[in-house]
């Protein structure tokens, strides 16, 4: 199920802080329970956060769990072409 997402954004602690940066800078997506993230980085908002891009009616992960993937994994972990390589 595909859904629009409300656009959640994860925003800075100190613990997502790292991953969302360490994501950034590898270049990957986000892959939580049920949601993938995009991230981003801006001086203005205080550094780094990450933004809901999609949604899934099913568990993609164990929950709690977060990992990071490429675009195209990405996109075979979905079934459809969504996403593209950061």
């Amino acid at each position: 199920m595909i859904r629009a997402t409300n656009h959640r954004i994860v925003r800075d602690n100190d613990k997502t802080s790292r991953n969302i940066e360490q994501a950034y800078n590898d270049k990957k997506y986000i892959v939580s329970y049920r949601s993938i993230y995009q991230p981003f980085y801006s001086a203005n908002n205080g550094g780094y956060y990450a933004m809901e891009v999609y949604y899934s009616a099913g568990p993609m992960t164990l929950a709690g769990r977060f990992f990071h993937f490429d675009g195209d994994y990405c996109n075979r972990l979905i079934g459809i072409e969504l996403l593209n390589n950061l």
